[in-house]
């Protein structure tokens, strides 16, 4: 296998949670919401070292230490976030190991990662520059302009980006270099990859792995791990 990093975005503000601090550090069940996401992501056979980007103040703060989990087994490093997500991943690029070939994103509060899903997405990177996960809509879509509808869209056709996101290093690097020289900015790292040309396949997504953003979303994550319906060895 590519000697594999994950770069955890940990740098939102949370400023639909309402909180006085950032969301990753809301606590679910007892635990931030980033100690389940690097719990979960620390999976050794799948990924050799993390990049933990986040707010420069929260460095070596002990909330940030209430995130790690003990005897995590691989290792963690820490680099401060950019102004935006984009530059906050950039950040991260910057940080890897050497020997390092495939990049895996990864959003700090989505937390309920399974085992099985890094395999699928990583399995599927050969013949591509990267992989995502998608979950198909299963609601009607519409297109709305000035508060109207203006066309329906067809819904097979159109599906939700998750992370984590798997890229080509290389390709990952490229795309990023492409965009600041172009001044773009893209909401995910798969934007990015295809404007500069790469090629992006799509993998099915899990519905339990929420983005947690709003504090109906902390509700479902304390019910989803109280109800058991998260099983981190799957």
């Amino acid at each position: 296998m590519r000697a594999t990093a994950a770069i955890i975005v940990a740098g939102g503000k949370g400023k639909r949670m309402k909180s006085s601090i950032p969301k990753q550090f809301i606590p679910i069940c007892g635990k931030p919401i980033l100690y389940h996401t690097i719990k979960n992501i620390a999976v050794p056979e799948f990924v050799e070292e993390i990049i933990l980007v986040l707010p420069e103040e929260y460095m070596g703060s002990s909330i940030l230490n209430s995130c790690i989990p003990e005897d995590l087994p691989v290792p963690i490093r820490f680099q401060k976030g950019g102004a935006e997500r984009q530059d906050s991943v950039f950040n991260g690029l910057q940080a890897l190991s050497e020997g390092v070939m495939t990049v895996l994103v990864h959003d700090g509060v989505r937390p309920f990662v399974r085992k099985m899903f890094l395999k699928a997405c990583l399995d599927k990177l050969e013949d591509s520059d990267g992989v995502i996960p998608v979950i198909r809509m299963k609601d009607t879509l519409k297109k709305i302009k000035d508060g109207f509808i203006e066309n329906t869209l067809n819904r097979e056709e159109i599906a939700g980006a998750q992370t984590p996101q798997v890229f080509k290093k290389d390709a990952l690097i490229r795309a990023y270099q492409y965009a600041f020289e172009n001044g773009l900015y893209g909401t995910d790292d798969a934007s990015l990859v295809e404007v500069a040309g790469g090629k992006v396949r799509v993998v099915e997504g899990d519905e339990i792995n929420i983005k947690i953003t709003t504090p109906f979303d902390v509700a479902l994550a304390e019910w989803i791990l109280e109800k058991g319906f998260f099983n981190e060895k799957s």
